[in-house]
């Protein structure tokens, strides 16, 4: 409930996007993450939080067959909101959405990997399409090269995968239904 919070909700509405189930929480500042590209596309990031009141009270939307979740960073994944998010996802998921998962996997929350792998992995299990970036994956697997990443880290958790790296070309990966390989 600050002036950020007013900037996005009209940003929602001037682009034809309901914000009706965006939680405004009075009191509390909103979360800002600001990316900064150089020449190559590479992002160098600055985040602003206000955790100290945070709480998710706010009843979930009615998803229905077709509509898009989109989802990602470490939001997705913390267990301290994972019963939130898993039941978000789930419902989503079984109503039959489109759930796009960008990873968003940052370097500060590498020592998090013990305890958040599993809900990485079940958010790839339930999404439609996953999406990251060849640093993401560097910080999660140790391993950068997209199509590894496909092969050994998300093709049987997710088959359609969307992997960016900087200026360089995108990859995407999805199944081939002519053949056994993607």
């Amino acid at each position: 409930s600050d002036q950020v919070g007013d900037i996005v909700v009209n940003f929602l509405r001037d682009n034809g996007v309901c914000p009706d189930y965006v939680y405004r929480q009075p009191d509390t500042k909103s979360h800002i993450s600001l990316a900064f590209l150089n020449d190559q596309n590479d992002a160098r990031y600055q985040f602003y939080k206000d955790h100290a009141s945070v709480q998710l009270t706010q009843e979930f939307p009615d998803v229905q067959p077709g509509d898009v979740v989109l989802f990602g960073s470490f939001f997705a994944i913390n267990p301290v909101l994972r019963h939130y998010t898993r039941a978000l996802l789930t419902a989503a998921h079984d109503a039959g959405a489109i759930l796009y998962y960008d990873i968003n996997f940052r370097k500060s929350h590498i020592k998090d990997i013990p305890d958040t792998l599993s809900n990485l992995e079940e958010n790839m299990r339930l999404a439609t399409v996953v999406r990251g970036s060849t640093e993401d994956f560097g910080y999660l697997y140790g391993e950068p090269d997209p199509r590894q990443v496909y092969l050994h880290h998300i093709r049987a958790l997710c088959p359609r995968f969307i992997c960016t790296d900087g200026a360089r070309p995108v990859s995407v990966f999805f199944p081939n239904p002519a053949a056994d390989n993607s």
